[in-house]
């Protein structure tokens, strides 16, 4: 039986604590909660243990103490340290993807100690085979991605609550700022090209978006990373540079990720590190397709980066009526 002290009842839903990129594990934990809303189930927040890929000096643990206090996903929700006796629990993995059998999760009673088992050998479904089968029993979705509608607004308000408000700023008021997210830095070092995008999208597309933002005030703003491995890499950031787009190229990760959240338009990559800026995101996003669904308001770009221009030009027009 599921026993809880002062909070509501099971069904209960966490995110498995395991390493991965920053954008991945709280990609990760967002899910959790937006599915727990949409299920009518109980989110259990559980404290990020460890990031992969911290910065220069910073241990995996600290990383993750630190990404835990800059999303503060986790404000005013259930704890993991409030579950008393043994919960069942469901848990969404490092990769946001669902096991769809129990846990069981065991607090022993008046002890620190914690520790979880598998009631049995579960075989995890991808994200994909998750967004399909919300398809399938959501007709209320138009995309399997809109499951995060439902907590926008919750997720913002904490972000808002977190460090990030006292990070500082590149971006205007007065003028378009256009963040534009080039995955690099691994994919180039691990070789990993069906994540690699090439120059050529991200130009057709800073091509396009200056046809349609005409005289208005704007600035492009490119963040990737530098190539650790040039030698696997043709092209290089040159022909950004002559656009006049501001460059920051090995910045800050948490800077980096809060400039993406609050661009007044996001230009994603196949990454979970602007997938989930995006989801954030108060202003306009042009989403790049990978494995992960887009946002019914999300507006896609083509392969050769192309996209809807005149869709881009009525959302641009409100962004102009909000000042």
């Amino acid at each position: 039986m599921n026993s809880l002290a002062d909070g509501p009842p099971g069904p209960y839903l966490a995110r498995l604590n395991r390493a991965d990129g920053l954008g991945a594990v709280a990609h990760s934990k967002l899910m959790a909660i937006a599915l727990a809303d949409y299920f009518g189930m109980t989110y259990v927040g559980m404290d990020m243990r460890r990031i992969a890929h911290s910065p220069d000096g910073v241990t995996p643990r600290a990383y993750a103490r630190d990404a835990d206090r800059f999303f503060n996903f986790d404000d005013g929700e259930l704890r993991f340290a409030q579950l008393r006796g043994s919960a069942t629990i469901h848990y969404v993995d490092r990769l946001a993807r669902l096991r769809t059998a129990p846990g069981v999760l065991n607090v022993l009673a008046g002890r620190k100690r914690k520790r979880f088992w598998p009631a049995k050998k579960i075989s995890p479904l991808s994200t994909r085979d998750l967004e399909r089968q919300l398809a399938e029993i959501a007709g209320d979705l138009p995309s399997p991605a809109d499951v995060f509608l439902r907590i926008q607004d919750r997720v913002r308000a904490r972000y808002d609550r977190g460090t990030a408000r006292s990070l500082s700023s590149d971006f205007e008021p007065q003028r378009v700022d256009v963040a534009i997210h080039i995955r690099r830095g691994d994919v180039v070092s691990h070789q990993q090209w069906n994540r690699f995008t090439p120059n050529a999208h991200y130009l057709e597309t800073i091509r396009r978006m200056r046809e349609v933002l005409g005289d208005r005030p704007h600035r492009f703003h490119v963040f990737s990373q530098s190539h650790p491995r040039p030698s696997l890499l043709d092209e290089d950031f040159q022909p950004f540079v002559d656009l006049g787009c501001c460059m920051h190229l090995d910045a800050d990760v948490f800077e980096t990720m809060h400039h993406l959240v609050t661009a007044d338009v996001l230009v994603t990559s196949k990454s979970s590190f602007s997938y989930l800026p995006a989801v954030l995101s108060r202003g306009i996003v042009l989403y790049e397709p990978f494995w992960h669904h887009p946002m019914s308001p999300w507006i896609q770009v083509s392969d050769d980066g192309g996209f809807d221009t005149e869709r881009l030009w009525t959302r641009l027009s409100r962004v102009g009526e909000a000042g």
